[in-house]
């Protein structure tokens, strides 16, 4: 798992050793926004599920 995020951050372009206040603030709403969209793709209904999967997809990808 931790590779995984590694690899996210480095395909962004997110500096993994910086542990600035801005950009913590900056990381940790982009994690609220994301988890928001999961959560509103749980709540629409079984038909929905898909957007579920594809946001978990990517979560994964190189």
């Amino acid at each position: 798992m931790i590779e995984a995020v590694k690899r996210f951050h480095q395909k962004n372009g997110f500096d993994i050793g910086t542990q600035s206040q801005a950009t913590m603030l900056y990381r940790m709403n982009l994690m609220m926004k994301e988890l928001g969209e999961i959560s509103q793709c749980l709540t629409k209904g079984k038909g929905s599920l898909a957007d579920t999967l594809i946001r978990l997809g990517r979560l994964g990808k190189k």
